[in-house]
């Protein structure tokens, strides 16, 4: 309690105050309050005004609000406080100073001790909270002491899926009271080559001894190939398809048309006996028989054809007019027996057997061409001459 007194250099009074409490607790976030009681021991009215120094409050309330003392008379009033919760822990001195609005008393000042319980608290904040990206993305974190004692901070995090890298270029922090910075989190993750993005929701942990905050970021993690690249692609590899085909359309137009060699099938396979027609790839053999002495046709004369082995290849007879005809020859080489009744046998030109007969080549799709000497034969042949015609 300050009692009315006499300051020996002013001469001025105080008033008279009484600190009620002296001591308090502050609850961080809560309003405390402080008790006086006052006595105007001056002869005039007196406007009392309260106020704390020597301690930062975020507010101060004196109730009630407006004090007006007439002489002699007291009254209890309050002052209502709010300190920051950054106020340190621990035990603090501030001063209560009453004064009197007449300016005829001195200010009256008390001592209070504020007693600050440890109150950690920490604000966490990622920024930004989701990106789109595609290998790696960063995230910052932030950190900030809103409580009133250091802070020795241990930070982690961890996707939903166990599916990326992550790491703090800070993992560990100390903050001081009040005290703000960021910390970078780097986030890597396997791409997919192709589909829809895939978002992966990771965890952010600050924790020290009293204090645990987590924050909850997210990233949107792109494919190598995005649905609208494998769009331009697809687009691309279209117009690339129809301009080729336009061009080799529009060059079998306008080039000339290859060269071609048409062959039979057989020109690969080949021929066999069992598919050779003679008749077509074969030759011929044709004549006329007269008799020597009156060049008159003989008929019924058979010509018979053999082959170089001895093998009979076929037989004709010559018609009324002396002549004969036979087709079908393969190409080679030939003898000719021309036999009668009433003639000499003969073998062209002119042999009495194979021996002494000459070989008559024969070509494909023609007739030889062979004279022939005169028949002989008991009677006295008419006398006649093979006369070769042909074609080819």
């Amino acid at each position: 309690m300050h009692d009315l007194g006499l300051d020996e250099t002013t001469e001025l009074p105080r008033l008279r105050v009484e600190l009620l409490t002296p001591v308090v607790q502050v609850t961080v976030g809560q309003p405390v309050t402080v008790s006086l009681r006052i006595v105007n021991t001056t002869p005039v009215i007196e406007t009392i005004s309260i106020e704390l120094l020597a301690l930062m409050a975020e507010s101060t309330q004196q109730h009630p609000e407006r004090i007006t003392l007439f002489p002699e008379e007291s009254l209890e009033a309050e002052l209502e406080l709010i300190f920051t919760p950054a106020l340190p822990a621990g035990s603090h001195e501030g001063l209560v100073v009453v004064r009197g609005g007449s300016g005829s008393v001195l200010p009256t000042e008390l001592p209070l001790i504020v007693e600050v319980p440890s109150g950690p608290a920490l604000g966490l904040q990622a920024e930004p909270p989701q990106r789109t990206g595609g290998r790696s993305e960063r995230f910052e974190v932030l950190l900030d002491n809103v409580g009133n004692t250091p802070l020795d901070l241990r930070l982690r995090a961890v996707d939903a899926e166990r599916v990326c890298e992550l790491s703090f270029n800070r993992p560990r922090q100390t903050l001081r009271v009040a005290q703000s910075t960021g910390i970078d989190l780097l986030v890597r993750a396997k791409r997919k080559w192709a589909g829809a993005p895939i978002e992966h929701v990771i965890t952010i942990t600050a924790d020290a001894d009293e204090v645990v905050e987590t924050a909850e970021i997210r990233y949107r993690q792109k494919a190598v190939f995005t649905p609208g690249v494998i769009t331009v692609l697809t687009l691309a590899l279209i117009v690339g398809l129809w301009a080729a085909v336009m061009l080799f359309g529009i060059e079998r137009v306008f080039s000339d048309p290859p060269q071609t060699k048409t062959v039979p099938a057989s020109f690969t396979e080949g021929i066999g006996n069992d598919t050779l027609d003679p008749l077509l790839v074969g030759g011929g053999v044709a004549g006329t028989v007269v008799a020597s002495s009156t060049d008159a046709p003989v008929e019924r004369v058979t010509i018979e054809v053999f082959a170089v082995d001895g093998s009979l290849v076929g037989a004709t007879a010559t018609a009324a007019d002396g002549t004969y005809e036979l087709d079908g020859l393969l190409p080679g080489r030939y003898r000719l027996r021309m036999r009668a009744t009433g003639f000499t046998e003969r073998w062209w030109p002119d042999a009495t057997d194979p021996t002494g007969a000459l070989e008559l080549p024969v070509g494909a799709g023609a007739h030889a061409l062979a004279p022939a000497p005169p028949e002989h034969g008991p009677p006295p042949p008419p006398g006649g001459v093979v006369v070769g015609r042909g074609r080819g």
